[in-house]
This record gives C-alpha cells, structure tokens and sequence, in this order.
C-alpha cells in the first residue's frame, strides 16, 4: 500500500530560524545502529515536533560522537528498522508499505514511531489501511471483507466470519415478535450483507394465464426489517466485529419485499454498539419505494420477461445466465446508494438501519444488501 502525503499538509514546523537556509548542515543520525544522513532543513521540513524541538533554535543539540569523516553523529534511541520506514517518509512523503493484514505487526509499530517523532500527518494517515469510493460494480467495504481482503473469490462475508449480522434478534425479549425465528435465521442475516441478490431457483419456460413469470426472482430473504418496522425500534445491526472501523463516505441498500424501504427510517452508526450517532436520516426519499407496479418486484420480473424472455428461448440461454441477466437488473433498479453529508469525523464499528416513524405507527421497511464505502481502519 502506498501511503503519499498531501502536498498541503500542515507545514506549521517548517518554518526555519535566522541562518538555516543559508547554512544548511548535514545532519547525520545513528537510530539504533544504522546512520542517516540528510540535511538539516529536511528533519525542520517534516512536521516532526520531536526534529523541530532537537535542532530547531539555536542549534545547540549535543551530538553523541563524531564519525571517521569527523561529521557529528547525533543519537537516537529506537529502532533502526524502523526509522528506515520513517525516513524514507520525512525524505520523499511516500511510504510504501504491505497491506495491513500481511504484515499488522509494522503498522502498528509505525503509528507509535509517528508518535513518538510527532509526525501527526503520518499518524493519521496509517489510520487508514484500505479505502473504498462507490463504484459502477458496488464494491465496498464489505465485498472487500468477503474477498478476505483481496485475497479469495467473494463469499458472504457472514458466513465467514468476517461480520455479524444481528440486532433485535439478538434480544430474547423480542422473541415474542412476528417472524422472530424466520428474521434471525442465518440466511436471513447473510441476505442483510449479500453482495448480489440469490434469487432462487425459476424456470424461465413457464408462463401462466396472465403471461407473468410464475415464482418471484429476487433475493427476499432478509426479514430483519419487515412490514411493520418503520415504527418500531427494532434495529438491524451490522458488527464489524473487533478490529475493523470504518469512516464511511456513502452507504447502500437494495429494495426486497413488499413495498420496499416505504417508510422514513435512520443510518446510524456507534463506536460501542451503545451509543449512536444519526448518519443518514431518510425523510419522505422515493428511492426504494416499491409502489403500485413496483409493488413486490414485480414490474422487474415482468420487464426482464418481456424484454429478454424471447431472446432466453431463442439462443437456448441456461438458467444460471438468465438469472445473472435479472440481478444484474435488480442491482441497476432497485439498489440506491447515497452521500453522507457531511461525512462523519470518526470511525465506527457498529451500523444498524432503525425505522424512524412515530412509535407504533408500523410501515414497511425491507432492504437488503447493505454495502459501506469510506475509509478502514484496523487496529
């Protein structure tokens, strides 16, 4: 991963006494064994609160001994290897380091070298282990999580561990609830983080009287939200789980049963799963309405009948692309992702989705496919 300063960084330390610029000595450092060398104006440039305080001023830094060269070595007490990391970015503002989870070790140790030297902008941007934009492919954060990191083909990033899915149906009080069971079953939560609906199996040969496809295609499956959750506080809740954080830039979700996201509801997110902080409030958005036509998918399941059922007979289609052809549908038609504005400062490991009507006031709200983009961080 290539970490590269911005060229408006904070330069608050760069400011140099009478005299520096006009003799701007070598400066030669021996960190824990290994020497480097560079000029004065380069530790003064950096940002560094440690190099500013050390040789900024009057220059009265006491040097350790002198080298064969008869050059003043100055010391520094910590790891050698590690400066290396550290120089090569007071040098160039680039940093090239392995991905967080090859090597968590060193990134780890670099953010309490930035620390320790006061380089807060080196700091705070080895906070930040993998980002993630919106994209035409609705890649995010979690489809990074189910790929293992880039590692692997996609699985659901449920059902490997790499996230919970939970909430109210994690409260036995709840248990009472309608579809209690049904919402808190595992193919319920894997629904809730599917990257691409899993529509289940449909013969695209069959028509009945009315000429409509006769079993419903799209991945329905996801009953944490249901048909009466625009009042109740019944929140869906998605766990990063410990060591993973997200500053998100965008969040998005994709429509299932009934009538859709039909109601006003809240994005919140929440660093301990306690307390939360409103991200997204949704207030009268037409975005995943199902309505009328809508209603149920079904005016996608009759469109991608009408305009590619004759082409799936004629060119003998198998079943598994007709069906890629549909999600693919669904993904364009019935997924919608939105800007958080402003962004929030901080990073969260709880999100969850709550319905925000007047308590008790019912209302449907079902979606699925939850997708995060922003920044990561691991610890």
């Amino acid at each position: 991963m290539n970490i590269e300063s911005s060229p408006h960084r904070d330069r608050s330390f760069a400011m140099m006494e009478d005299g520096v610029e006009s003799g701007d000595p070598l400066i030669v450092l021996d960190v824990g064994g290994r020497i480097f060398k560079c000029h004065r104006s380069t530790l003064l440039n950096s940002g560094s609160h440690y190099f500013s305080n050390r040789f900024g001023g009057t220059f009265d830094s006491k040097a350790a001994y002198y080298d064969a060269n008869g050059l003043e070595v100055f010391f520094v007490e910590r790891s050698g290897e590690l400066f290396e990391y550290i120089f090569q970015y007071i040098v160039s503002l680039k940093l090239n380091l392995p991905a967080f989870h090859k090597n968590p070790t060193l990134w780890r140790n670099l953010r309490l070298e930035a620390l320790y030297f006061g380089l807060q902008h080196l700091n705070d941007l080895l906070k930040v282990t993998h980002r993630v934009i919106p994209n035409s492919s609705n890649h995010g954060v979690l489809y990074w999580l189910g790929t293992r990191r880039g590692a692997t083909d996609y699985q659901n990033p449920y059902s490997i561990g790499a996230v919970h899915v939970g909430g109210w149906v994690d409260d036995s009080s709840c248990h009472e609830e309608y579809l209690f069971g049904l919402a808190g079953g595992n193919y319920s939560r894997k629904s809730f983080v599917q990257y691409r609906a899993e529509p289940k199996d449909m013969d695209f040969t069959l028509r009945n009287e009315s000429d409509t496809l006769t079993s419903i295609p799209i991945g329905s499956s996801c009953r944490l939200l249901d048909c009466d959750h625009g009042g109740k506080r019944l929140p869906a809740v998605l766990d990063l789980t410990e060591g993973c954080y997200v500053k998100p830039t965008h969040f998005s979700l994709r429509s299932s049963l009934c009538l859709g996201m039909d109601v006003d509801w809240n994005l919140e997110g929440s660093l301990d799963g306690i307390n939360w902080d409103v991200l997204h409030a949704s207030r009268n958005e037409d975005y995943l309405r199902l309505r009328g036509e809508l209603a149920n998918g079904k005016a996608a399941m009759q469109h991608v009948q009408r305009v590619f059922f004759d082409e799936l007979e004629l060119h003998q289609v198998n079943h598994k692309e007709a069906m890629d052809v549909l999600v693919s549908f669904l993904e364009r038609e019935q997924r919608h992702t939105w800007t958080l504005t402003p962004p929030p400062p901080i990073f969260y490991r709880f999100f969850r989705l709550i319905g925000a009507e007047e308590e008790g006031a019912g209302g449907c709200l079902h979606c699925e496919g939850i997708e995060i983009y922003g920044e990561v961080y691991e610890d």
